[in-house]
């Protein structure tokens, strides 16, 4: 197999067989991939291939050489750099071969392209970015370098949770059996689908003014732009309920060191048990959402909170629906530390 040559004094841009790349991790996902009646196998060594030197050099006569200066001079004042993935999975054949590849997200891919094109005279497509992960042929992909390339060669397929998890940054959840013990660990998306009890924390954050502080939930999130609970999360391998109340909380809201008042534990809900926290703050807390997350946070009078459940339940996640209808005096009257 031909080296990696490493260029622009960095360890993660090489240039072998014809492109220049981006070194990539490895994730763990399944050895072998099943897909219209062929198994796949999990390539070696990931990576993103950033641009097809051999293409370019059938336009016009520049060495493998001058085309990486070209990259290089370019991406001392562009980054060039991998952001994660896209939830896209493509099935891609040519002949013989099949590749599975994900979808990513890289920056500045458009505004290499257009940089070389005024630097070569000629027109350069910008890649596709994205991730071969699984190939029929040992560590045989297919090269899609361009979007022309991309819809010609391939299609989109969908990919199990044991693919996707790992590539998405997803984690595991615990899993509990009718009496709140712990039975196992699953994916997210697989515990939901399979309807597996969950184990959640739930936060309700109140001021000294007696109002609750309600999230209006992210853009890119489940349940998308729903309101919901101040804090809440799975718990995850290895945590407790307070300890990933704790969590949520700083990842979500910004908010660490406070002091919890347990409300209910082992509260059975429709697809959980639920430990159920409320926390005091003072009127002028700064609230530090988490922007991914949350699309904002709102400060609500409970009595006007109970009209708008009544008016527009459709408005909020159905978990907080329950949870609030079933502990909603306990959590108005209830002390709590400050």
């Amino acid at each position: 197999m031909e080296p990696k040559k490493y260029i622009c004094n960095s360890s993660k841009y090489y240039i072998r067989k014809g492109y220049i790349a981006l070194e990539c991790n490895g994730y763990e996902i399944p050895e072998t991939f099943e897909v219209a009646g062929d198994t796949l196998h999990k390539i070696d060594h990931f990576h993103i291939s950033l641009l097809c030197v051999k293409n370019i050099q059938e336009m016009k006569p520049y060495s493998d050489d001058e085309i990486v200066q070209h990259f290089c001079d370019y991406i001392k004042e562009h980054e060039v750099k991998f952001s994660g993935f896209t939830n896209e999975f493509r099935l891609a054949s040519k002949a013989e071969r099949k590749s599975v590849v994900a979808m990513c997200n890289v920056s500045n891919l458009d505004g290499l392209a257009k940089y070389l094109s005024e630097k070569i005279g000629a027109a350069v497509p910008a890649q596709p970015a994205h991730v071969t992960i699984y190939t029929l042929q040992q560590n045989a992909g297919i090269g899609l370098n361009s979007a022309d390339e991309l819809e010609e060669k391939s299609e989109p397929i969908q990919v199990p949770q044991s693919v996707l998890a790992p590539l998405m940054g997803y984690k595991k959840v615990v899993v509990v059996d009718e009496n709140d013990t712990e039975i196992g660990t699953e994916y997210m998306m697989d515990a939901i689908q399979k309807g597996m009890i969950r184990r959640a924390a739930r936060v309700y954050v109140f001021n000294e003014s007696g109002q609750l502080l309600v999230q209006q939930r992210g853009k890119n999130v489940l349940k998308p732009l729903l309101l919901d609970q101040s804090a809440a999360g799975h718990v995850d391998i290895g945590e407790s309920y307070e300890q990933a109340a704790h969590r949520e909380l700083q990842e979500e809201l910004g908010l660490a060191n406070v002091n919890l008042a347990l409300v209910e534990t082992s509260l059975r809900t429709t697809d959980f048990y639920n430990a159920i926290y409320k926390v005091v703050v003072s009127d002028d807390t700064q609230i530090d959402y988490e922007p991914e997350e949350l699309n904002a946070v709102v400060w609500y009078n409970t009595d006007t909170l109970d009209k708008e459940m009544d008016a527009a339940p459709e408005n909020f996640t159905a978990a907080f629906l329950e949870a609030w209808s079933l502990l909603r005096d306990k959590l108005v009257q209830q002390p709590a530390f400050k």
